[in-house]
């Protein structure tokens, strides 16, 4: 079924008025119509993209691998010491292959040209030292048919290597990605930065692929050995962080496969694993969209079903008499008045529990703060004490203790991160949630019916970024689930989100000149300020990070709480129209029943 048909069939006046009347869609602004929950979703459907950038540590061959798949010819900088770190999106082209676009910031102005030597003058330090040009992307087209549906591959700048400006761009394509291609080391095999990195951006990806990078000069021995190393690391994180763990890893020699294509060399190309990754991206490319499309179908018929649901109990109930049926109502409302008393004190005991973490937290932002300036004041102590005052070897190191000591602190913040989740999320797992068909059930049941995980809650307006594994199970439950059940899922995105937060402001940080000026002789009294700023730095972003972290989740109950309210006294008034109705009402709503249910019958079918 193409697009235009589902379009013709699920924009239907008459379907958008009856999934409005039964199976209301209450936001926290109110009551939302259909109408505008189907077109957001099929226009998703159209213009969509699939995000899939390639991550990874400056230097292990992100754009040598993109220039092997799509180019032919080094259209891409690969001297990763000399660009500036600049996003590049490599796009669908069919009749402008080659063309190039340069975005600024805060410019509407494009520069377009098709002379490849010209990106030099905007991705080279040479010609754009520190991104003095204020480029914010790069956009290359190609016509190749790995991009022909709408996928987009994104060359981000790599980890540790990001400017203070493009920090907050590389998150946010981070944060609307559908995937990504995380390509690893031989040697060294992955650092700390690399995992503490992992350990917060994998658990927003729907889909992730890890690639090990084999150069020329390294054995097969150091290629298993890092193997090896790296799988123990990325198994490690897949637990800390529930996520599924792949079973192996690529292995590629990027610059054999990049030769070999400028060579046009296949057997070459073949050998190198690059041919393999190729046919693995085109089979994404050419079946993202129809899964999704089949989610979405799938939802309709979900809602389709529910209405005839609602529809066949309206019409038994017009069989009672006006007691039976004023009975069985108030034992409804009776029923939610009750789930909505125990969601209430479960959130009580929720935001108990996230009370104590905040407190945990505050003393920790204070005591990991005053123990690292007490660490890294130690070890210039040492340092100095060695005889290590030149300016820029001094400078080197005390950047160097500096950054060890943040990335000791980070992978420690990390967990304490995931612990506060594990633990507040059993909580979360009791709420009871009223589905679309009008029935409750807790969370943690729903989510193992639907093959779901809590972490990865696909929202309701179905953005595409939506778990391109999870669809062909549960491809829209947060729609399923309607607004509560987004703002069940989202709660888990709270934690992981402050994860990124907290890692871009310290890759910011990390980008910035030098603190420590350059000169002749240094003690450790001219140390002291650029101590204490570390320590201050360190407390104020811990803080910052975990506020905003439980403010964020606080509020997030009070919708929560908010919506069940609405819904309860949603079914009240509706359950006071019915009971008002006359004896000639009746008969009247029974025949506009009969012709609901005859004309969703219908629907369903044409969905089949």
């Amino acid at each position: 079924m193409n697009i235009n048909l589902l379009k013709e069939l699920v924009l239907q006046p008459n379907l958008i008025r009856l999934a409005d009347t039964y199976t209301p869609y209450l936001t926290i602004e109110g009551k939302q119509t259909y109408k505008d929950i189907l077109e957001a979703k099929l226009n998703n459907l159209e213009t969509g993209e699939f995000l899939i950038p390639v991550l990874g540590i400056q230097g292990t061959g992100k754009s040598s691998l993109l220039n092997a798949l799509l180019m032919e010819d080094l259209v891409l900088p690969v001297d990763a010491d000399e660009t500036t770190c600049i996003p590049v999106e490599i796009r669908y082209g069919r009749h402008n292959d080659g063309e190039v676009h340069v975005y600024f910031e805060g410019r509407n102005d494009i520069e377009r040209f098709y002379d490849k030597t010209k990106m030099e003058q905007y991705v080279h330090n040479r010609f754009n030292p520190g991104n003095e040009k204020q480029v914010s992307h790069i956009v290359i087209y190609k016509n190749d048919n790995l991009l022909a549906n709408q996928v987009v591959l994104v060359d981000l700048p790599g980890v540790g290597s990001m400017t203070a400006r493009n920090v907050e761009t590389t998150m946010h394509y981070i944060e609307k990605l559908s995937g990504a291609i995380f390509l690893l080391r031989t040697v060294p095999p992955i650092t700390r930065p690399e995992r503490i990195f992992l350990t917060h951006t994998w658990p927003k990806l729907s889909n992730a692929w890890f690639i090990q990078n084999q150069w020329n000069d390294e054995s097969k021995e150091e290629v298993a050995d890092g193997k090896e190393h790296n799988l123990a690391i990325i198994k490690d994180i897949a637990t800390q962080t529930k996520t599924k763990a792949p079973e192996d890893l690529r292995i590629i020699n990027v610059y054999k496969g990049l030769n070999a294509r400028l060579e046009d060399d296949l057997p070459g190309y073949q050998a190198s694993g690059m041919q393999e990754l190729r046919l693995m991206l085109e089979d994404v490319s050419s079946n993202w969209k129809s899964v999704l499309t089949e989610g979405f179908k799938l939802y309709i018929r979900n809602l389709v079903q529910a209405i005839l649901k609602k529809i066949d109990e309206r019409h038994n109930d017009l069989d009672l008499s006006a007691e039976e049926l004023r009975a069985k109502y108030a034992a409804q409302e009776r029923e939610f008045d009750e789930v909505v008393s125990r969601n209430k004190r479960r959130i009580a005991d929720y935001s108990d529990k996230l009370y104590d973490h905040r407190m945990l937290m505050s003393d920790y932002a204070i005591t990991v703060s005053k123990q690292q300036e007490e660490n890294l004041r130690s070890e210039m102590r040492r340092i100095i004490g060695s005889g290590v005052v030149d300016g820029e070897l001094l400078n080197r190191a005390f950047t160097e203790t500096r950054d060890s000591l943040m990335e000791d602190t980070l992978e420690e913040f990390s967990l304490k991160l995931f612990e506060i989740q594990k633990d507040t999320s059993v909580l979360l797992e009791d709420l009871e949630i009223q589905d679309i068909n009008g029935e409750f059930d807790k969370t943690s049941e729903f989510h193992k019916k639907e093959s779901f995980k809590f972490e990865k809650a696909i929202p309701s307006s179905f953005g595409i970024a939506g778990s391109l594994l999870g669809l062909k199970v549960g491809t829209l439950v947060g729609s399923a689930l309607g607004p509560l059940g987004s703002v069940v899922g989202g709660i888990g995105g709270v934690v992981v989100g402050t994860g990124i937060a907290i890692l871009s402001s310290w890759l910011g940080i990390q980008a910035k000149k030098k603190i420590v000026e350059v000169r002749q002789k240094y003690t450790l009294q001219d140390l002291e300020e650029p101590i204490r700023s570390f320590r201050h730095m360190l407390k104020t972003h811990i803080e910052t990070a975990c506020d905003e972290m439980f403010d964020r989740l606080d509020a997030e109950l009070r919708v929560f709480k908010k919506l069940q309210e609405d819904s309860l006294r949603n079914d009240r008034t509706t359950h006071s129209h019915i009971l008002q109705q006359s004896e000639a009402d009746v008969e009247k709503t029974r025949k506009q029943l009969e012709e609901e249910s005859t004309f969703i019958v219908r629907l369903e079918e044409q969905l089949v």
